[in-house]
């Protein structure tokens, strides 16, 4: 059933499937939506990479500056979530 966000079945998959995603815009904040977003797939077994400038340690993970930075670091992410 094609949705709002394309084949249920695909976006199903990426959210199983995916195990390394990038936050973009994930700092110290619980305010902002990211924080909770990545707190969700951290609960969900997912393994969350913060990108934001002050390069922060959020939820016990290493932040990371830049994605290049982070591509470097850990590798390339299954998903890359941007949050502005």
């Amino acid at each position: 059933m094609n949705g709002l966000y394309g084949n249920q079945a695909d976006v199903d998959r990426l959210l199983l499937e995916s195990q390394l995603w990038f936050v973009v815009g994930l700092g110290n904040n619980p305010d902002r939506a990211a924080y909770g977003v990545a707190s969700l797939l951290q609960a969900h077994g997912k393994r969350i990479v913060p990108i934001y400038p002050r390069a922060e340690v959020v939820h016990g993970e290493q932040g990371y500056a830049t994605i290049a930075d982070a591509v470097a670091a850990v590798g390339i992410p299954d998903v890359v979530d941007v949050f502005v």
